[in-house]
């Protein structure tokens, strides 16, 4: 059996995105969206994923041959070059950036000499950067779906209202800030929008 964290199930549960529409998944590091896609919908599952880092792709392309996802569209791209990825506009898109993986701390005893405070400000320019170019692809009703296995408030909440604030065009949805309490859980935050119909 898939031993999926839940919180990729909870964050599901809030979608109403349909499926057969255009989904893409943009993330820059590990993440376990695939599996909880394969695991509620199978192999059949269609999305074109595109990966911001060389070592993710190779990551990604091992889960998608061992859960034989032939549906899924990989591609590598840096987030300024998303207008060469995709050709259409997007009912549902995932946008997970690199970020400070607060996660690594149930991984990394020295994770914090990695992520240095003086360095959190890039990381949260980079992660918005990334949710308003990804924001630029959305179609009207489209969702807009922004992940991040971190607790950092700056990554996190004030993520959200500064994107609320600064992009009138997106109604919020929910946001859910989850903590690894068992082995079956994992540390993520997520928030949802959706694009206002004119």
């Amino acid at each position: 059996a898939l031993r999926i964290p839940l919180a990729y199930r909870r964050m599901r549960k809030y979608l109403s995105f349909e499926l057969g529409k255009k989904t893409v998944i943009y993330s820059s590091g590990t993440n376990h969206i695939l599996e909880e896609f394969y695991a509620h919908l199978g192999p059949s599952f269609k999305a074109q994923y595109i990966s911001g880092h060389h070592g993710h792709t190779e990551e990604i392309r091992d889960v998608i041959k061992k859960y034989g996802m032939t549906d899924i569209e990989l591609s590598e791209s840096n987030i300024e070059q998303l207008n060469e990825v995709i050709n259409e506009p997007v009912h549902a898109f995932f946008v997970c950036p690199r970020s400070t993986f607060l996660l690594g701390l149930y991984e990394r005893a020295d994770h914090f000499l990695r992520v240095r405070k003086e360095d959190l400000p890039e990381v949260v320019e980079r992660e918005y950067k990334t949710l308003e170019e990804a924001s630029k692809h959305v179609e009207q009703g489209g969702e807009l779906i922004y992940f991040v296995t971190t607790f950092c408030n700056d990554e996190c909440r004030k993520m959200t209202k500064r994107f609320l604030k600064e992009h009138e065009e997106y109604e919020f949805i929910t946001e859910k800030q989850m903590f690894p309490f068992d082995k079956y859980q994992t540390l993520l935050y997520f928030s949802v929008f959706k694009r206002k119909d004119k």
